[in-house]
């Protein structure tokens, strides 16, 4: 009264700017009661106003304690919307402009421009997003979550997200997974029928098995929680397409096989799997030949050259064990399975492009006295190794002279630290059969190749008593993938 002394805030606004603190810091059981008795004080468009004031703080970046929101941090100011917003979204689950701002705010946390924590991610994946998406039309809910596994993954390997190659499974590709996953896991049910990975018609979404695949690769021991994870996704959605209606007519008409037979091939691929999560070699071993005969049984009766779903144990999913293998703890491990790779039926594996050049070729640039050992007069591996990869040229889909050239051309790029692997896909690429190609390889590309070997790593790392050799051999391929006469 007088006009001399401000008038205080109402009540409610003065207690709803002290919530925030008390959301973002009471046990969980508390601050739930609290956010509902919240919610039940205020009328839809003034939950909405409020709501739309915490979104501000929430979204906003803050380092440390000094910026916004009554000196909350970042994570707290998360927390405090989180429970706020889901409170509200359970008393007001048809209000549009709740949902709206609780969606921006999450989609601004998981992939926006600004740098949110794993905390406040964390946060929004328990404590938002149920709330948000059992309010939600599924399908859009669906999309939304997709987009943002996508998001939080799409860093994890340097190829697009297929995870591929050795190079990409670091430290950095491993955090990215792992949240992808995190959020994938949280909302099985949701995202796998979205991505339709119980589908056998080939409608399915890339994103759904390209993500279990780059899960299931790492192969160290501290990513076990990842494959875990993956693992629970993809057994998942085969479990699905195993009992849906007409599953025996539908593998039948995807795969050429019965479901008894599906069934036993994944039985015989996870018990493989299963042996590489123990450190020492001999689970592997002993297991082996009775497990990856019976596997390589069902490939061989699968239709060639044809596109197969993800809830069938096909080529790609081999893959995936042997990339699991291949970055075991355990070197024995590796150089068993590697060993055991070039005696493969490639006619019944299937093995792809990107698998053998990007994955089998760098590794035989390493542990060169166990794979290649003195004592080894005959050379029996170089002999497999040699078959190997000329049987992975002449059975290419594009001809054996393209895959020459494509094998000569990933050669370039390993890190060899020694000259035998390089001598002997040399030697090899001699005994492919080009005749149906006059000229494989244009003269301006044999050139570039040519400025690559003899200016680059590769063979500046070689000792000077077999540079002359391994040049000389060089220039034998390059010559007949040119189409001219070997001098």
């Amino acid at each position: 009264s007088g006009g001399d002394v401000p008038s205080k805030l109402p009540l409610q606004e003065a207690l709803l700017a002290e919530i925030p603190s008390a959301l973002a810091s009471a046990p969980p059981l508390v601050s739930q009661r609290l956010g509902v008795v919240v919610a039940g004080t205020l009328s839809e468009d003034e939950a909405a106003e409020w709501l739309s004031k915490l979104s501000c703080q929430a979204t906003q970046t803050v380092e440390g304690t000094d910026g916004s929101a009554g000196g909350l941090e970042r994570a707290d100011s998360m927390r405090a919307y989180a429970r706020a917003a889901g409170a509200l979204l359970d008393r007001h689950p048809g209000s549009e402009r709740i949902r709206s701002d609780a969606w921006k705010v999450v989609r601004e946390a998981m992939m926006g421009e600004r740098v949110a924590g794993a905390i406040e991610r964390q946060v929004c994946v328990q404590q938002l997003l149920p709330s948000l998406v059992a309010c939600s039309e599924r399908s859009i809910a669906a999309e939304r979550i997709s987009d943002m596994v996508e998001g939080l993954w799409k860093g994890a390997s340097d190829d697009g997200g297929s995870g591929t190659h050795l190079r990409n499974r670091s430290a950095a590709s491993a955090a990215a997974t792992r949240e992808a996953l995190a959020l994938a896991t949280v909302f099985a049910e949701l995202l796998l029928e979205h991505w339709g990975m119980a589908s056998l018609r080939g409608d399915h979404c890339k994103l759904g098995q390209l993500l279990i695949a780059d899960g299931l690769r790492f192969g160290l021991k501290e990513c076990a929680s990842l494959r875990k994870q993956a693992r629970y996704l993809l057994e998942s959605a085969v479990q699905k397409a195993l009992v849906a209606p007409g599953a025996e007519k539908a593998f039948k008409d995807a795969a050429g096989s019965t479901l008894q037979a599906v069934t036993a091939a994944w039985r015989n691929y996870w018990e493989l799997f299963d042996t590489l999560e123990d450190y020492s070699s001999h689970l592997v071993k002993s297991s082996w030949d009775a497990l990856i005969t019976r596997l390589m049984t069902f490939l061989s009766g699968l239709p060639q050259g044809k596109s197969l779903p993800p809830a069938v144990p096909g080529p790609s999913w081999l893959e995936v064990f042997l990339i699991r293998a291949l970055d075991h703890d355990n070197d024995s491990v590796q150089k068993f399975v590697l060993g055991q790779l070039m005696g493969f039926d490639q006619g019944a594996a299937c093995l792809s492009e990107s698998f053998i050049l990007g994955e089998i070729l760098p590794r035989f640039g390493n542990g060169i006295d166990s794979l290649y050992p003195r004592n080894d007069v005959e050379r029996v591996f170089e002999g497999q190794v040699t078959s190997f990869f000329v049987g992975f040229a002449q059975r290419h889909v594009e001809g054996p002279a393209v895959a020459a050239r494509r094998l000569l051309e990933a050669l370039l790029g390993i890190k060899a630290v020694h000259y035998t692997p390089v001598r002997l896909v040399l030697s090899l690429l001699q005994e492919v059969d080009y005749s149906s190609v006059p000229r494989a390889l244009p003269p301006a590309q044999a050139f570039a190749l040519a400025e690559r070997f003899f200016s680059g790593e590769l063979l500046l790392r070689m000792p000077n008593s077999v540079r002359p050799s391994l040049a000389f051999l060089f220039l034998q391929v390059l010559v007949r993938l040119c189409g001219g006469a070997v001098p």
